[in-house]
């Protein structure tokens, strides 16, 4: 009768040991799982870290040289409506093609094939602004220049203890 127990035993602890095994397995095979999406991500972390680098370059250049730019505001603002203006016509000339090729497929398919392309209409930007811009913005973004700052300049006010007591906990 104890020998039978024993082997009981002796099969639960086995079936105990080869789940524990198996679970370890899933575990080490999912972490695989997680750094090859790392690694088929990658390109998309490389150009996230990339753009971000580059707004804080311009962002480090536009502080640097605000009064320079505020002297020349109506230059720089002939610029930017110039560019503005380029790409309401790049806007306009792509709803004519998608309008095009979607009433193509439309009378191909007798289906509405795309959706409506709605160009969006930047404003222009006027000299009175940028100065005002130019010269207040410094002032403003002076004491946000480390990540923790812009976090809790950002973040912080917008996050409740119930959604975010993670961050919260984690960040002082």
């Amino acid at each position: 009768m104890a020998q039978g127990s024993l082997r009981r035993t002796a099969k639960r602890t086995g079936r105990y040991l080869l789940s524990a095994f198996l679970e370890v397995a899933n575990i080490f095979v999912g972490s695989i799982t997680v750094f090859s999406l790392l690694v088929a991500s990658s390109w998309a972390i490389f150009f996230t870290a990339v753009v971000g680098i580059v707004l804080i370059l311009f962002r480090n250049f536009f502080l640097q040289n605000a009064s320079f730019i505020a002297a020349n505001a109506e230059f720089f603002t002939f610029v930017a409506n110039t560019l503005i203006i380029f790409a309401d016509v790049a806007s306009d000339i792509i709803e004519i093609i998608m309008d095009a090729l979607g009433g193509i497929a439309s009378l191909l398919t007798n289906t509405r094939s795309f959706p409506k392309f709605t160009p969006v209409n930047l404003p222009r930007l006027n000299k009175t602004g940028l100065e005002i811009a130019c010269t207040e913005l410094p002032r403003a973004c002076a004491g946000v220049d480390t990540p923790a700052k812009l976090w809790e300049l950002a973040v912080m006010p917008y996050s409740s203890n119930a959604s975010c007591g993670f961050f919260r906990y984690v960040y002082p």
